[in-house]
């Protein structure tokens, strides 16, 4: 039996979407969330606004204090990180939902 259905629609007069499936079993009770994408000028819009007011400020530490740590993560370890960061930030899976 059909879990879930992915389909992207546009909306029609009045509101009007309609999804069509010939998985959906006639009588079926569903329930039917609808995702409206952002525009691109909102998206950018968004992108563009500071977050720093939203966040709390915190104290920093003077690097003197840091240097204590220097070395304490190995050198593969941290071209381990370096590959996953280069490898995987910033990705989006478009299938992922």
């Amino acid at each position: 039996m059909i879990n879930s259905i992915r389909q992207q629609a546009i909306v029609g007069k009045g509101g009007h979407i309609e999804i069509l499936s010939p998985e959906l079993p006639m009588g079926a009770r569903v329930e039917i969330i609808v995702l409206i994408e952002a525009s691109p000028l909102e998206t950018t819009h968004n992108l563009l606004r500071p977050k720093t007011s939203q966040l709390p400020l915190r104290q920093g530490v003077s690097g003197s204090k840091l240097l204590a740590f220097a070395g304490c993560i190995e050198p593969f370890e941290l071209q381990k990180m370096s590959q996953a960061i280069e490898n995987n930030c910033a990705k989006v899976d478009l299938n992922e939902w």
